[in-house]
């Protein structure tokens, strides 16, 4: 007899019951391993790198306390460069503080130290470069018939080069501290790159952004009153006199006194022109004591061809600016005299070695001999001066005194590119004096109606400020140009530095002269165009 089923319809036996829900179980069971592992697969490699990353910022941490240069000096540079490229005004300003001494040494390539000024002006030069091949900035180039003799100077570099290895006189060494001659001449013909360079990036940088002049003359001499200030607490601090850096170089942390006296004596040139022009009496006595702590600052480095510089520039500018203004000072100056002739005698007491500086004039002498009209060329006179010298054997090795250079920047620049060489630094001098004088003449820009460029500069500039600031700026640059040409004479270090490995120490701060001559030479190229533009419309 068939037993009938009592379970509903549709419904599966007990048996079919246990058998789905231990199913759906295990399905459930297998979900959860499969989320699992995908929670894993997920989340696994965010903690591997949240391990790796605290043990690499525990390693990297211990590196940047010991090292910060090397990590923190990358970033700001790419933070730099940007800026620079974004900007080029705001590059050319960047470029000017870089060329303070309160910027130490990047880094060192062999004999070559390698300052932060030199990479920024390479990166701005190929970024003006970039801008104006693609018409992006049209460019105020420098007139031809101011540069001229800088290009003279390069290309008989090169040439001299050439043929002194030609005619190398015997007895001379092909290496200076082992390191092959080549090297050396190719160091001394860039350096006579730089100052085209420097002048070109700073025109280019400056079209149709004439303000920023004035941005950058403020930035030079804000640093410069800073560096007096640490000057004089740092005398103070040692209890020093005048005397007590006569036969040592001492440094300030990274800065030597010579780069510091490059910048404290362009200090009070900018001081000095600013407190003769100022038109309001709190700004001339605030420009008066900078100058006058720049003053003090140069006064206790010790470096008397600073002196020199700035002295002789006092007196052009005083000169340049008002003759009975010059004559006053003179009579002021009458009843110091017996106070300066004392001063003078001691001092001569400390300097009784400076006679051995009239032996490395004389030696300079004998090594342009050698060559007599092209020079050694620049880079050898180190191996030539090594071979001819009469110093005493105790100061013959250069490596140690340092004396393998002329100390004297007109015998140094004949003894490696002959007498037309000269000619041409001479040239360059007396064509800077000009453009100078002439933009401290004619400052004044033309007031009347008119149309073109002129039109443009009687709407978008202050015709008087304009006057004042370009005659401030062309009494500045004659105060410049020939402080250094007197100070040249005892330095050598005024306008390049001596062309050798080893020389790079005070080059940044010669950059800071090239670049105020560069903003003369791009208002003197304003001047000839609206000059030029006046007569076309007459």
């Amino acid at each position: 007899m068939q037993i009938a089923n009592t379970f509903p319809k549709g419904m599966p036996p007990q048996g079919g019951m246990s058998d789905i829900a231990s199913q759906l179980g295990r399905q459930q069971k297998r979900h959860q391993r499969i989320l699992k592992k995908r929670a894993v697969r997920h989340w696994l490699p965010f903690v591997l790198l949240i391990v790796l990353g605290s043990i690499v910022a525990g390693v990297v941490s211990q590196f940047i306390f010991a090292y910060p240069i090397y990590v923190l000096g990358p970033i700001l540079a790419l933070v730099i460069f940007y800026l620079m490229a974004w900007r080029v005004e705001l590059g050319l300003l960047i470029l000017a503080i870089g060329c303070s001494p309160f910027l130490p040494q990047a880094f060192q390539a062999k004999s070559v130290q390698i300052y932060p000024a030199i990479p920024l002006l390479i990166w701005l030069f190929c970024v003006l470069l970039v801008l104006t091949a693609f018409n992006v900035r049209k460019p105020v180039l420098p007139s031809f018939r101011v540069i001229w003799p800088l290009l003279g100077l390069l290309v008989l570099a090169v040439i001299s080069n050439i043929i002194v290895q030609l005619t190398w006189t015997a007895g001379v060494a092909h290496k200076i501290n082992s390191t092959p001659i080549l090297y050396s001449e190719l160091y001394g013909v860039a350096l006579f790159l730089l100052p085209l360079t420097v002048i070109v990036v700073t025109t280019v940088a400056l079209t149709e952004k004439d303000h920023w002049i004035e941005y950058i003359l403020n930035a030079l001499q804000v640093l410069a009153v800073l560096l007096a200030v640490i000057v004089i607490i740092q005398f103070k601090r040692i209890d020093a006199t005048i005397y007590t850096f006569r036969f040592t170089e001492p440094k300030l942390g990274w800065m030597s006194l010579k780069s510091m006296a490059q910048l404290l004596s362009l200090g009070a040139i900018l001081g000095y022109a600013r407190f003769l022009y100022a038109t309001r009496g709190r700004r001339r006595i605030l420009h008066g004591i900078a100058t006058l702590l720049c003053l003090v600052g140069v006064y206790f480095t010790l470096q008397n061809s600073w002196w020199l510089e700035v002295g002789i520039a006092f007196l052009v500018m005083t000169f340049a600016y008002s003759r009975r203004l010059f004559l006053f000072y003179c009579v002021l100056a009458l009843p110091f005299l017996p106070f300066l002739k004392v001063e003078l005698s001691k001092l001569a007491t400390v300097k009784s070695a400076d006679f051995y500086r009239l032996i490395i004039w004389q030696d300079a002498l004998r090594v342009w001999s050698k060559q007599p009209l092209l020079g050694v060329g620049p880079g050898n006179f180190w191996a030539f001066d090594e071979r001819f010298t009469q110093l005493p054997k105790y100061l013959r090795q250069f490596n140690k005194t340092g004396l393998g250079v002329s100390h004297n920047g007109y015998l140094q620049m004949l003894a490696e590119l002959g007498p037309i060489g000269i000619s041409f630094y001479l040239l360059f001098m007396i064509i800077m004096i000009v453009i100078a004088v002439q933009l401290y003449r004619h400052s004044k820009l033309p007031k009347k109606p008119a149309s073109g460029i002129l039109k443009w500069l009687e709407l978008n500039l202050s015709l008087e400020s304009e006057k004042r600031s370009s005659r401030i700026l062309g009494l500045i640059g004659l105060g410049l140009i020939c402080g250094s040409a007197v100070g040249d004479f005892f330095s050598g270090a005024f306008f390049l530095q001596p062309r050798q490995f080893g020389s790079a120490g005070g080059l940044p701060q010669v950059m800071t002269s090239w670049i105020v001559w560069g903003c003369v030479m791009y208002k003197d190229q304003l001047w000839r165009t609206a000059h030029k533009w006046l007569k076309i419309e007459r």
